[in-house]
């Protein structure tokens, strides 16, 4: 959860493998049109006791079109 950008209607949230600080790392995507999003238990990177995952979240104003996958709408 991240507190609401004013006017954002969709949520396009950025990630990498264990560690990786750098966001032009963040090769996988969610979409979310709320201020919360779940990283499914299938979509975790391999980790580690230890381990960080970092979340980058990029706010648009325009939501994806009805019927696109998850995969089209990231």
């Amino acid at each position: 959860d991240w507190n609401a950008v004013l006017k954002a209607k969709a949520y396009l949230i950025h990630y990498a493998d264990a560690n990786k600080t750098d966001p032009h790392d963040a090769k996988y995507m969610g979409y979310t049109e709320t201020n919360s999003w779940t990283l499914a238990t299938a979509h975790v990177p391999t980790l580690v006791t230890g381990d960080k995952i970092y979340f980058y979240v990029q706010t648009y104003n325009v939501v994806a079109p009805s019927g696109t996958t998850e995969v089209e709408k990231a």
